[in-house]
């Protein structure tokens, strides 16, 4: 079977569900996957805390083909993003603040490290 080395980055979230057997198609070059078995290396995904660094988690494959038993083999290296680190904000204003009110202004307070120029915020009211 043709196959290929294969490098791929999630999100910490959504690493979390992650099955390896899901990128079985997507190590073979050509081919119909009812064809062939994959026997990969299965180990845990090592995610990395909020806010913390990326990690690398390796993995290999043997692919054989059902009706010769020929093999083989392909590498897959999985990156895995931190989610950002952040914390509850709490804030009182009276009546007469509110005017001049700007949800941007909490970006760098939400963060529990970092900056916030790093990130993309989307803000919605609960």
């Amino acid at each position: 079977p043709e196959v290929k080395d294969m490098e791929v980055t999630y999100c910490a979230d959504e690493a979390a569900n992650f099955e390896i057997t899901s990128l079985n198609d997507d190590v073979m070059v050509s081919g119909n996957i009812e064809r062939y078995t994959f026997d990969w290396n299965i180990s845990a995904l090592n995610i990395p805390e909020d806010g913390g660094l990326q990690t690398t988690n390796e993995f290999d494959v043997v692919v054989t083909r059902i009706t010769t038993g020929c093999t083989s083999e392909a590498h897959l290296t999985i990156y895995v993003n931190p989610d950002p680190e952040v914390k509850d904000v709490e804030a009182i204003y009276c009546t007469d603040e509110v005017a001049d009110f700007d949800i941007a202004s909490f970006n760098e307070r939400v963060l529990a490290s970092g900056n916030s120029e790093d990130y993309n915020f989307n803000w919605n009211a609960s």
